[in-house]
């Protein structure tokens, strides 16, 4: 009898976890992997404006507004931003895209910095809205139709200002859902709220990140290996010079 109550149980955990994984999520039905110049074809390279050598945020901490915690990482890809004639739209509002793509690297460790070689892991949606939090929610149950019952989460943070015209205290209150796909990929819907708007540089945010999680692991190697590649190429430079000494 324990036995069949046992086996019953583990089968309602497999079926659990079946429903709370999607299928693969994508962002506008690009391949994760592919090149940042690969991405400028399905877009139209004249729609997209691409920063290299930008410092890429990992997905932990995606709802930071400064990701505080490698302001002096080397740079590691490309990052794009998407304006099309007429702007566009998701779900029914304007939206800002931002495209990731990270340096490509070999098995030796090699980084390879050329933009057909960059791999696309992560990209957002900023949605341009006036009500933050009702936003949220009606985007929450837009996305829980196409990928089921997501992972909740919220937490708040107190600090103090300044701006030109003020200072003092303020408080935030970050809210976020996120919803598994397969072959490790995931979509969070976040929402970041102030009490005071101007305590920041962008004030509150709604945002969609569509990603690979497993990909800051990556990002850590491929930093590891950057070190490396100017540490020896630091070392290399010095020859037997000795002049000005």
């Amino acid at each position: 009898m324990k036995k069949i109550i046992c086996t019953i149980f583990i089968a309602i955990l497999v079926l659990n976890c079946i429903t709370a994984i999607a299928d693969e999520i994508t962002f506008r039905d690009i391949p994760w992997g592919v090149s940042m110049s690969e991405i400028e074809r399905q877009l139209g390279s004249d729609t997209l404006y691409v920063l290299e050598d930008t410092q890429i945020r990992r997905w932990k901490g995606i709802e930071e507004e400064f990701d505080t915690g490698h302001m002096s990482d080397y740079p590691d890809g490309y990052e794009a931003y998407y304006f099309g004639d007429n702007g566009i739209k998701v779900a029914g509002y304007d939206v800002q895209p931002i495209i990731y793509c990270v340096y490509g690297m070999t098995d030796s460790g090699e980084v390879l910095m050329g933009k057909d070689q960059s791999v696309f892991y992560m990209a957002q949606y900023q949605f341009d809205v006036i009500d933050h939090e009702s936003a949220y929610l009606d985007l929450k149950e837009k996305l829980s139709s196409l990928y089921g019952k997501g992972y909740n989460k919220q937490s708040s943070e107190t600090g103090i200002y300044a701006t030109e015209s003020s200072s003092g205290r303020y408080s935030k209150t970050l809210t976020a859902t996120t919803w598994l796909g397969d072959n490790g990929t995931a979509v969070e819907l976040y929402c970041v709220m102030y009490d005071k708007p101007d305590a920041s540089p962008t004030g509150n945010i709604v945002a969609i990140c569509y990603g690979k999680p497993e990909m800051d692991a990556y990002i850590d190697s491929l930093q590891e290996a950057i070190y490396q590649q100017n540490l020896e190429t630091e070392h290399s430079s010095r020859s037997s010079d000795t002049s000005g000494l």
